[in-house]
């Protein structure tokens, strides 16, 4: 999404590639699913992710994801803020520290400074902008039935992803401010059949450049207010 040298690190959870964006300020991109965006969301290293941007002393993180809807408000395309989770994934590793009992907070699973900016940002853009919600994650390898998405609905979920969780935990330990910015490419299963893959790569291509815009207006009004809170 944003030119600059491709490297990669060695984590104890395994290597991870990503990019450091020559952007002011500076963006670190990792592509979630591989340089080679052939990496199962079931597979994605989560983990060395987060140790990746912990190391580059990252503040704040924006999470990007292609979503489908439960919330018949959305419209294919929307962009969504979520402000809540439910976890249905299972089997990813949410544990960091060896020899340590940790519990990590979630009573506000996302930054609220972080999901504002974004908020206000795409909307200032133009872009149909839904402001919180509710965010159900499913493990991924394939899609919900209908009767699942009836049941993640009946749970107050509002749309369905893969990559959310553990990745928010794994930030908040880490004391990372993190936010999701998603796309809504398919319907529920419940309402109808997926949207075919290269008919979402196309759009989210398409939007490409504006979204990669929207997220360094983002970057560059958190840095400010920043700034302007230090005085």
């Amino acid at each position: 999404m944003f030119p600059g040298a491709l490297m990669e690190m060695d984590t104890r959870y395994g290597p991870v590639a990503y990019i450091l964006a020559k952007t002011e300020p500076r963006i670190i991109f990792v592509p979630r699913h591989g340089k080679r965006y052939n990496v199962p969301p079931d597979e994605v290293n989560y983990p060395g992710i987060i140790r990746v941007l912990h190391n580059h002393a990252a503040r704040y993180v924006v999470a990007t994801t292609i979503a489908s809807r439960l919330n018949p408000s959305y419209g294919l395309w929307d962009l969504v803020v979520p402000s809540d989770v439910i976890d249905f994934t299972h089997g990813r590793r949410y544990s960091v520290d060896r020899g340590r009992l940790v519990y990590t907070d979630m009573h506000e699973p996302f930054s609220g400074r972080v999901r504002r900016v974004l908020y206000e940002e795409a909307r200032a853009r133009g872009f149909r902008v839904h402001d919180g919600g509710t965010v159900v994650v499913i493990g991924g390898g394939r899609y919900e039935t209908p009767a699942e998405a009836r049941m993640y609905r009946a749970l107050g979920g509002d749309l369905i992803s893969m990559s959310v969780m553990p990745e928010a935990a794994l930030a908040k330990h880490y004391g990372l401010e993190y936010a999701v910015l998603a796309l809504i490419g398919h319907v529920a299963a419940d309402e109808g059949a997926k949207t075919p893959c290269d008919v979402v790569e196309e759009r989210a291509a398409s939007m490409l450049g504006d979204l990669r815009e929207l997220l360094l207006s983002v970057a560059r009004r958190l840095v400010e207010e920043e700034k302007e809170e230090k005085g």
